[in-house]
């Protein structure tokens, strides 16, 4: 498979959002290393922002210059040349090609490598174009329909936003992780690309003020400051506003840091809370000993790697740690503190860098039950008669809650990544099990060419600590589990590539289906923020199976429900059997007014009998709406 290396366009970012607008971008859908380079004396390296990493896999082969620093370079063993691809959130696109394994073509004759190379740059330029075609034959089909719906209109509104991405293709790059051929030209090529593309890069080498530049010289002083280099964002503004004032430049001054690469800011999926880390490298090397190429084959060895005796653990108990992990992706505190072995001086302050690490990166939760999960989210509702945020929103740390007197503590947490695949067949008689159980099923699909690189994982552990379910059974590509209270029942599963499939089903009899869809739509909405927030340039397509032929053959249209809410039924377009919008979207009966409405609507007009039904207020709307565009 061929990679590549994309560098995104920061000029709708400028400044770093407020606390009270969009996030910054997540962190990487899939922890791996980043890629670093040897040191050179002529050279400056530079670290590029805004980037995240969607497939990578690691060279095993002997370097023959042993000497020379090892690189952690993403690449995968294949006898053509390839490179890590790496997705960007970005309204403009460059594209920096990079061909690894070239070495293998020292021995050949350089016109082969020279049509090889050739071959990448055409693939891109050819891919371009047949992604340009079949947007554009996608809008005409839907140009051709004599009515256009509210769905299908969204869909226009996002191809087009897809056709304006300015898409810029540089020659392929030619590298070799073995002999570093080509290393100090990729360096030189990135250097001048950061520096001269000022659209892409407006923040990078430009002059500072001294009193700005002064803040950023504290800024990075912080990480030997604290006790680990990590801080919240709200400390970190409290700080640098106190030391230096410039409230009014906090973000210009965080995001030319943020650009420069020497502080990395992520946000949590679904709130505007936000930690910041002062050593990026130090949170590479901290998902680096969680996610190695090698940690299902050497790296647990307890013989020859000694960490693991200088964490003083005993071999029985490690060996017992290393199969919990593995097979079951168990991951236990004391493993955790030995594979982080140097990086964290004092143990008392492990167990708030994971929480962090849980909730900001999405690699993991806690096994622990809901309740106890509960103690650790600190709920904050607003006051519904204001007119600001109006929702909940969570944050996970230690003691949070003040209704908590005691730390609440867990030895195990749950890595999705290390979790082991469902046998197909017994996937096959959960599934079966789950539909002969319930009498009302509705089934919902996402369907992507490529769907980000460790979505599922993220969802899972973000959904866990979001939503209000819980799970009964969890495997790497399957979860089955519940609402925490009601009697509803939800089943998902992927393939982790090309889709995302939920069901979701109960046996109640009164209002089935409007208990369904109460704790679909929440799931739902959480995937397109996911989606949103990971991939906001992806195209996917959403979908609903028909309960007759068993097909995906509706369109998903629940992000725009307002027109299959007012009809009863609707044809299957492969079947032609008539089915319920209410299996399509919402009811309208999620929709009616509130008890506590219709009171206060009933006492005005027994105060003002003779007034209109102009003066009758508009029905008000407790229906689960996104915030999103769908794609």
């Amino acid at each position: 498979p061929l990679r590549l290396l994309s560098m995104a366009d920061q000029s709708a970012t400028k400044l770093l959002p407020s606390i009270a607008t969009s996030p910054l971008p997540p962190p990487p859908p899939s922890p791996a290393p980043l890629i670093k380079t040897p040191a050179t004396t002529n050279t400056k390296t530079v670290d590029l922002p805004k980037i995240q990493l969607q497939r990578f896999e690691m060279d095993t082969r002997k370097r023959r210059n042993p000497s020379t620093q090892a690189l952690k370079q993403q690449i995968s063993v294949s006898n053509q040349p390839q490179s890590p691809i790496l997705v960007t959130k970005s309204h403009a696109i460059m594209i920096l090609p990079i061909a690894t394994f070239i070495d293998l073509y020292d021995k050949r004759p350089s016109e082969e490598k020279t049509a090889v190379l050739e071959k990448i740059n055409n693939f891109f330029k050819f891919y371009l174009q047949y992604r340009t075609n079949r947007i554009k034959q996608e809008m005409e089909t839907i140009h051709s329909l004599q009515t256009i719906s509210s769905s299908l209109s969204d869909r226009l509104k996002t191809f087009t936003a897809l056709l304006n991405i300015s898409i810029q293709i540089e020659p392929c790059q030619s590298i070799s992780s073995v002999t570093f051929q080509g290393i100090d030209d990729l360096n030189r090529t990135i250097q001048r690309h950061v520096l001269t593309q000022k659209s892409i890069f407006p923040n990078v080498d430009r002059i500072l003020p001294i009193l700005w530049a002064e803040a950023n010289e504290y800024v990075e002083s912080l990480a030997d400051i604290l006790p680990a280099p990590y801080i919240l964002w709200e400390n970190f503004t409290d700080r640098v506003i106190g030391k230096h004032g410039l409230s009014h430049l906090i973000n210009d001054i965080t995001m030319s840091l943020y650009d420069e690469g020497k502080i990395l800011v992520l946000n949590e999926v679904g709130t505007q809370d936000r930690v910041v880390f002062l050593r990026p490298s130090w949170l590479v090397d901290l998902l680096y000993g969680l996610f190695r190429h090698d940690m299902t084959t050497t790296y647990l060895d307890y013989d020859k790697n000694e960490i693991f005796s200088l964490s003083n653990i005993p071999e029985s108990t490690f060996q017992g740690y290393k199969k919990e992990f593995l097979q079951f992706g168990l991951l236990h505190f004391d493993l955790l503190r030995s594979l982080w072995f140097g990086l964290l001086h004092k143990k008392e302050h492990l167990n708030h860098l994971w929480l962090a690490m849980m909730r900001f990166l999405l690699i993991a939760y806690p096994k622990i039950s809901k309740a106890q999960l509960k103690h650790l989210l600190h709920i904050q509702t607003p006051d519904p008669c204001s007119k600001g945020e109006k929702k909940i929103e969570r944050f996970i740390e230690v003691k949070q809650n003040p209704d908590v007197r005691e730390e609440i503590k867990f030895d195990y947490a749950i890595v999705p990544y290390y979790l082991p695949f469902i046998n197909q067949n017994e996937q096959q008689d959960e599934i079966k099990n789950f539909s002969n159980t319930l009498k009302n099923v509705i089934i919902i699909r996402y369907t992507s060419q490529s769907l980000p690189l460790g979505f599922f994982h993220r969802f899972s552990v973000s959904a866990i600590f979001r939503l209000s379910i819980i799970y009964k059974k969890h495997y790497n590509n399957f979860i089955l589990g519940a609402h925490e209270e009601k009697d509803v029942r939800f089943l998902l599963e992927t393939d982790h590539r090309t889709y995302f499939e939920c069901r979701c089903g109960t046996s109640v009899v009164e209002q089935p289906l409007e208990e369904i869809w109460n704790l679909l739509m929440s799931i739902l909405n959480h995937v397109e923020a996911m989606l949103t927030t990971i991939a906001p340039g992806n195209e996917f397509n959403r979908s609903v199976q028909c309960p007759n032929c068993k097909e995906f053959s509706f369109m998903g249209e629940w992000t725009t429900p307002k027109e299959l809410q007012c009809s009863k039924m609707k044809p299957c377009i492969l079947c032609g059997q008539n089915v319920d919008t209410a299996r399509l979207v919402q009811p309208n009966e999620s929709k009616r007014r509130s008890e506590e409405l219709l009171r206060r609507i009933r006492e005005r007009h027994a105060k003002s009998p003779n007034k209109g039904s102009d003066d009758v207020p508009p029905p008000a709307s407790t229906a689960t709406h996104l915030l999103v565009s769908p794609v």
